[in-house]
C-alpha cells in the first residue's frame, strides 16, 4: 500500500468508503426535505419560501449525486475483483434492478399520489390512482424508454432514477472496466496516477467540462446524465491505483480552494440569468459556456476535496465497519457498529425516503410554524421512520431484503433488534 504507483488489493474493503456512502445517502433526507422550501417544483411544496434552503439545495446538487456514483465505481472495482462478468451481471440485476422494480410498484405509487393531493383539484382515492399510475407509453430518451402517458401523467421514476442510471452505466462500462482489469489496463491505470498526480488530479475535471458542454443527453438531478458515466469511471480508476488515493490526501486542500472559487461563480452566473429568465444550460453564448465549465468543474473539485478529506481522516481512524470483530486490529466501538448498521440499510433506506418525507410533508406543510421548525421535523421525523420501516418491514426478513437488494442472512441473525445490531 505505500510503494508508489501500487495497485489496490483486490480483498480490501474500505471502511471509509462505506463510511461517506451512508453518510450521503443519510444526507438526502436533509436535501430533499429541503426541496420543499426552494423556489423549484417538488412533490409537496410549503407555502413560505427559502433563500437558504435554495442555496443549500444548489450546493448539495453539484457534488451529492456526482459523489454517489463516484463511490459507487469504487464499489464496482471491489466487486469486479471477486467476480467474473457473468457475476457482476447478475450481481446488479440483483443489486438494482430488483429494488427499483420492487420500488416502482410498491414505494413510488404513495409518493406520487401524495404529490397529487396537494393538487386541490385531485381528487382521486388511491385505489383508483394506483392503475392509472402504470399507463405508460414507449418513449425513447436515453437510458430511459418509457413515460407517463399524456392522457393521465402519472408515472414517473422519482429518486429511484438513481439505480436504473447506476445499473444501465454500469453494464455499459463493463467492456472498459474489465480492459483495465487487464496487465495493459493496469499499466494504464498506473500511467494516468503517475501522470495526474498530487494537484494534477484536478484535471480530471476536463472530461466533466467536454460532456456538459458538448453532449446534452437530457438531464437529472441537474445533471447531464452522461456526466455521471464519467464520475461512475473515474471511481473505479481512483480504486484501481493507490497513488490515486495519495494524490487526494495531499490535494484536498487545493480541491477546497478551487471548489470553492468555482461554485461561487456558479452561483453567480445563476443568480444574473435567473433575473434575466435566461436557461444557461442552453446555447453557447458567454455567459452559459461559463455557466457550466463551473458547474463541472465544481463538481469534481469537491468530489477529490471530500475524497481526500475521508481519506486523510476516515482512513486514519481505522473506521473498518465492515471487517468483523474477531479479524478487527481493535475492538469496535459502538460508533464503528452503528456505521456498519447504517452502511448495510443504505440501499433500502435510499429506496424508501423519499416515499417518506413526501408523506410526511404532504401533512406538516399545513402547519402553522416557521421554515426551520418544519424543515427539521420533516428531516429529522423522514430519518427516524425511514430507519424503522427498513427494521420492521425489510431487514428482519430473507425474502425482503432480497427484494430490496440485500444479501440474506443467517437464520441466527434475522430479527435482531437495531439494538442487538450495533452492541
Amino acid at each position: 500500500m505505500h510503494a508508489l504507483h501500487t495497485t489496490q488489493t483486490d480483498s480490501s474493503r474500505r471502511g471509509d468508503v462505506d463510511v461517506m456512502r451512508a453518510a450521503l445517502v443519510i444526507g438526502l433526507v436533509f436535501f430533499h426535505t429541503a426541496n420543499i422550501f426552494d423556489l423549484l417544483p417538488y412533490a409537496v411544496k410549503n407555502e413560505q419560501t427559502s433563500i437558504l434552503l435554495m442555496l443549500l439545495v444548489g450546493f448539495f446538487s453539484q457534488w451529492g449525486m456526482p459523489l454517489l456514483f463516484f463511490t459507487a465505481g469504487v464499489a464496482t472495482r471491489h466487486s469486479l475483483t471477486r467476480r467474473s462478468a457473468g457475476e457482476f451481471v447478475l450481481e446488479r440485476i440483483r443489486r438494482l434492478l430488483v429494488p427499483f422494480i420492487v420500488g416502482m410498484l410498491v414505494i413510488v405509487p404513495p409518493q406520487r399520489y401524495f404529490g397529487l393531493l396537494s393538487n386541490p383539484d385531485f381528487k382521486d382515492s388511491f385505489p383508483r390512482f394506483y392503475p392509472r399510475f402504470f399507463r405508460i407509453v414507449f418513449a425513447p430518451d436515453f437510458p430511459l424508454f418509457l413515460s407517463a402517458d399524456p392522457a393521465v401523467g402519472y408515472f414517473e421514476i422519482s429518486h429511484l432514477w438513481f439505480l436504473y442510471y447506476l445499473l444501465i452505466f454500469s453494464l455499459l462500462a463493463l467492456p472498459f472496466l474489465l480492459f483495465l482489469k487487464t496487465q495493459r489496463g493496469r499499466l494504464l491505470s498506473s500511467g494516468l496516477a503517475r501522470w495526474f498526480g498530487r494537484e494534477r488530479i484536478l484535471l480530471f475535471a476536463v472530461p466533466i467540462v467536454l460532456v456538459e458542454l458538448f453532449l446534452r443527453f437530457g438531464g437529472s438531478g441537474g445533471w447531464n446524465r452522461l456526466s455521471f458515466l464519467v464520475f461512475l469511471i473515474c471511481g473505479y480508476v481512483f480504486a484501481s491505483d493507490a497513488e490515486f488515493e495519495r494524490s487526494a490526501r495531499t490535494a484536498w486542500p487545493m480541491a477546497l480552494l478551487t471548489g470553492i472559487i468555482s461554485i461561487t461563480v456558479f452561483f453567480w452566473i445563476s443568480a444574473l440569468t435567473w433575473q434575466s429568465g435566461v436557461d444557461p444550460s442552453r446555447g453557447y453564448g458567454g455567459l452559459s459556456v461559463l455557466w457550466r465549465v463551473s458547474k463541472a468543474c465544481a463538481s469534481w473539485f469537491w468530489v477529490v476535496a471530500i475524497w481526500g478529506m475521508g481519506q486523510a481522516y476516515l482512513w486514519r481512524r481505522s473506521l473498518k465497519v465492515n471487517v468483523p470483530a474477531k479479524h478487527s486490529p481493535r475492538r469496535r466501538t459502538f460508533l464503528d457498529k452503528a456505521f456498519a448498521y447504517a452502511n448495510e440499510a443504505v440501499l433500502p433506506f435510499y429506496v424508501i425516503h423519499q416515499t417518506v418525507i413526501v408523506i410526511i410533508g404532504y401533512y406538516v406543510v399545513r402547519w402553522s410554524a416557521g421554515i426551520s421548525i418544519k424543515y427539521f421535523t420533516i428531516s429529522l421525523a423522514s430519518v427516524a421512520l425511514t430507519f424503522l420501516l427498513y427494521d420492521i418491514f425489510v431487514r428482519r426478513s430473507n425474502i425482503t431484503r432480497v427484494l430490496f437488494g440485500m444479501k440474506p442472512k443467517r437464520r441466527s441473525t434475522v430479527g435482531a433488534s437495531p439494538v442487538q445490531a450495533i452492541t
